[in-house]
């Protein structure tokens, strides 16, 4: 019986369980503007089309599988790449401690995945980062050159999955350099197993860049080089300090939670000392229910909450669970309690936890994202010390280390229970104020099948039907999208006519979106009839009528609207071009 549970009920359960959700949540940001790129691969540009080079080249390839043109097609094969991650770490650790304990860890891993499946420079990165890290491990604790080899390739195609964020990942190279020190190596073997690491990752980057400037030009890597500054410029949190500070801002709210485990922790000690002889087993069956009587005192302060369509209902267990990893990962790297390998497996995941939340300006929410290899580490190392680890912390026996064992045990049973809470409930974006998605979206082919709030569902169908009944006129029409609204596109289907669906975001340019309204409103002839549609929001609009009436009922602010230069481009756009409201509904305007 456990072998077919490990062999074949374990595999096909982490292989649905991304699955259960593929139907649910249409959001107009992330979502579709992520579905946007890969639909309009080759006629979309700027400079995040470079860096994400490789997961938008996948997502185009998706579109051309069955069911590729609609959200659902898209949803399920994205969500099959957090199969691909589950299944293959799974795989890997199942050898190393019981198939159960890495099925919980990699069924964790699966339900803090809380973005969008279909962003693929997140999730083809985790793959491919675990995949190289597993790899690396098999060529260090096996000595097979090929597989070192065969890392630094995985790595380096990851490099330009997203770039320069995946060039980090190279900082794996240490954990060649630890094993190396572990095992007394020899300076030039140590050299070697470096060599082939690198080799291989500068051969699969190398050809990669070559492709890169084929497609778009022998100054592509310029262009990368000097957007990836032009954005640190333009959104200050996505410098490396800002970063840095929001990661370690995300910890410190995290620990204040944990000294309270912690300090939890004290009293468990005179409890089971004093009079010892009397009812041990009683007593710790006493501290052990004390654990949730504090969690639930922690839930009453505010700590977390079980309203999972919200992901930050676990955002501070999923904070106390890395700074347990982190605490696990440095013990692993120091102990002699372990051999060699699992001190490599340690090496390995404090690297990865170290690594991934740099390059975003989302603290610790992509490091939640990518648990694949670091909470299968953290179960075991925590079952092992809760089952066979010592009783007492020092010689003389009066330091029991039961408390420590509960609370630490508590703390990874809680972070299961919300990591499955959110797994199961929550969808980005969509019902993250308790909306019911039970609405299901007629009238348009590709959110065919597709779940949402009723609010959505409506206006989406309304400006659908619109597009339908105006299909002879807008059929070859193109779309300006303003107001982070960049997802419909991909729901209309209508290709954006600037060189990007987001330009509201901070990140996109303005120089560049001035100049090519500038070059749209100098076309004459035939050419300017098919100038294309302006989509904006019910606030933007509001405040391009000047009605004050319309902006505060749509709760709009003039303040920040008199300051966007982006908006105010496009509003010149249309006056010079005599554009015309022909459509509104709660969620957008149209015009011609």
């Amino acid at each position: 019986m456990l072998r077919v549970l490990e062999d074949v009920i374990f595999p096909l359960i982490l292989l649905l369980f991304p699955l259960i959700k593929i139907n649910q949540g249409i959001d107009l940001t992330d979502t579709g503007y992520s579905l946007g790129n890969y639909r309009f691969f080759g006629q979309v540009g700027g400079v995040w089309t470079l860096l994400t080079f490789l997961s938008n080249v996948a997502g185009f390839l998706f579109t051309m599988l069955p069911m590729g043109k609609t959200m659902l097609g898209m949803k399920l094969y994205g969500s099959l790449l957090v199969s691909g991650a589950a299944l293959l770490g799974y795989r890997f650790f199942r050898t190393k401690m019981p198939g159960w304990l890495a099925f919980l860890g990699e069924l964790s891993a699966i339900g803090f995945c809380w973005c969008p499946t279909v962003i693929l420079y997140n999730y083809l990165t985790y793959l491919l980062f675990l995949f190289g890290a597993i790899l690396l491990f098999r060529g260090l604790a096996g000595s097979r050159p090929s597989c070192l080899a065969a890392a630094g390739v995985v790595l380096g195609i990851n490099a330009l999955v997203r770039f320069p964020n995946n060039v980090l990942e190279c900082a794996l190279i240490l954990s060649v350099w630890y094993y190396g020190a572990l095992k007394k190596k020899s300076f030039k073997q140590v050299a070697g197993e470096t060599g082939l690491c690198t080799a291989g990752y500068f051969a699969a980057f190398l050809i990669l860049a070559i492709v890169i400037s084929v497609f778009y030009g022998s100054n592509a890597f310029g262009t990368m080089v000097s957007g990836i500054f032009g954005m640190a410029q333009g959104a200050p949190d996505y410098t490396l300090g800002e970063m840095i500070l929001a990661i370690l801002d995300a910890y410190f709210h995290g620990f204040r939670w944990m000294l309270y485990m912690i300090l939890c922790i004290l009293p468990g000690i005179p409890f089971l000392m004093i009079r010892k002889e009397y009812f041990p087993g009683a007593r710790k069956v006493v501290y052990c229910i004390c654990i949730p009587v504090l969690f639930f005192v922690l839930y009453k302060w505010g700590m977390f909450n079980f309203k999972y369509f919200q992901k930050e209902s676990a955002l501070q267990w999923g904070a106390v669970f890395l700074l347990t990893a982190l605490g696990i990962t440095i013990w692993m790297l120091c102990t002699k309690m372990l051999d060699d390998e699992w001190r490599l497996i340690g090496a390995i995941a404090l690297t990865i936890i170290l690594i991934t939340p740099l390059g975003s300006n989302n603290h610790i929410w992509p490091v939640l994202n990518n648990l694949f290899f670091v909470v299968p580490v953290v179960f075991w190392m925590v079952y092992r010390f809760a089952r066979w680890g010592r009783a007492y912390l020092d010689a003389t026996r009066k330091v029991p280390l039961f408390p420590m064992k509960a609370m630490i045990s508590g703390v990874l049973m809680a972070f299961f229970v919300q990591a499955l809470g959110i797994g199961f409930c929550y969808v980005f974006l969509d019902g993250e104020s308790g909306q019911e998605r039970d609405y299901k979206v007629a009238g348009n082919p590709v959110l065919q099948g597709m779940y949402t709030n009723e609010m959505n569902a409506e206006t989406l169908e309304e400006i659908s039907a619109f597009m339908t009944e105006n299909k002879a006129e807008f059929e070859n029409k193109k779309l300006i999208l303003y107001g982070n609204i960049p997802g419909l596109a991909y729901y209309l289907d209508m290709a954006p006519a600037i060189y990007t669906t987001w330009a509201d975001l901070n990140t996109s340019s303005l120089s560049l979106l001035q100049k090519e309204l500038t070059e749209m409103s100098h076309v004459t002839g035939e050419s300017a009839q098919e100038r294309p549609l302006v989509i904006l929001t019910p606030e933007l609009s509001a405040y391009l009528s000047g009605n004050q009436d319309a902006m505060a009922f749509w709760g709009t602010d003039e303040k920040t609207c008199d300051e966007d230069e982006k908006l105010g481009a496009i509003w010149n756009f249309m006056l010079e071009n005599n554009y015309v409201e022909v459509f509104a509904n709660e969620a957008f305007t149209v015009y011609k």
